[in-house]
């Protein structure tokens, strides 16, 4: 399942930074671990983040899509993917 958090306004930026690392202390209090590897920045529009943030002073990659969105909405590149992954295993299957 994938969390998405909107930024709109500079103050959303400044909440975010804040909300990090309280995330990361209450993820280790109760023994959750964060993989930062499939964490990143997704930016939607015209603007453009100024700002780093960081996960355990991890830099996020700023991207033009993860997983399951691009950053103009378009699910063409899951879809894609999904695909991909359905041909390869009927390969597996048949060979």
């Amino acid at each position: 399942m994938s969390s998405f958090i909107k930024i709109v306004y500079r103050v959303d930026i400044l909440k975010l930074q804040l909300v990090l690392p309280a995330l990361c202390n209450w993820a280790a209090e109760w023994q959750f671990g964060i993989s930062v590897d499939t964490c990143c920045v997704v930016t939607f529009g015209k603007g453009e983040i100024i700002d780093q943030f960081n996960i355990r002073d991890t830099p996020l990659p700023v991207v033009s899509a993860c997983r399951n969105i691009s950053n103009d909405l378009s699910p063409i590149a899951h879809i894609n993917d999904i695909v991909f992954k359905t041909h390869q295993r009927a390969n597996l299957i048949l060979c």
